[in-house]
């Protein structure tokens, strides 16, 4: 599987990039049958985030690296590149964009955004 994630370029701009997320088979909660999962991967905490519609972060970078998973609503995150991308629930994407130019997030859904930011080392 791969997730989309934003990363700063040498030249400080903010890209949309890929990173490969590796399964494997495993019995992850016996009894239950097998299932793919990945190897377990650090995290320091997490932070849940409510954005009111309509709301328009501006130009910034990420505050650390850290992986979003979007749980209600509908947000656009655009990189300095002018490359805009959307997510609804469920959407994941990783922001490592914590030098550089930064990117855009918008609220783009009918209500309240609700994401779960989980902080990586």
């Amino acid at each position: 599987m791969n997730m989309v994630r934003t990363y700063a370029d040498p030249a400080g701009e903010s890209r949309w990039g890929e990173t490969e997320i590796d399964f494997n088979w495993v019995e992850y909660a016996p009894p239950a049958p097998p299932m793919g999962a990945t190897d377990p991967l650090p995290a320091n905490a997490y932070v849940l985030l409510q954005v009111p519609q309509g709301w328009d972060g501006g130009m910034h970078n990420t505050p650390m690296r850290q992986i979003a998973v979007v749980l209600s609503g509908k947000v656009q995150i655009e990189t300095s590149d002018g490359e805009a991308k959307e997510f609804g629930a469920g959407g994941i994407f990783a922001m490592e964009d914590t030098t550089g130019v930064g990117h855009t997030a918008r609220n783009i859904g009918e209500g309240e955004l609700t994401v779960i930011m989980i902080h990586l080392p």
